[in-house]
């Protein structure tokens, strides 16, 4: 299993999280979710620098834009 897999660590949370922010507002929100959340890992590991993981952040950001696409999807289906 590579880095990458969702069965890593907590992608998965991640990617649900993520996909949870870009529904309920914009990608823009998924981003400061992502941030957020790796913000609470910095806090946890004392600000050690080295714990912010751009695998996770990247994670909740592709749940974010896969989020606003289904809200997306809703919007339209609702217009037309």
């Amino acid at each position: 299993m590579g880095k990458w897999s969702l069965k890593n660590s907590n992608h998965l949370y991640h990617l649900i999280i993520g996909i949870y922010a870009g529904l309920s507002s914009t990608i823009l929100g998924a981003i400061n979710v992502a941030s957020a959340l790796e913000g609470k890992d910095l806090q946890y590991n004392n600000w050690n620098l080295k714990s912010w993981d751009w695998i996770d952040w990247t994670w909740t950001v592709i749940g974010g834009i896969l989020g606003q696409i289904i809200q997306l999807i809703i919007l339209y289906k609702i217009i037309y």
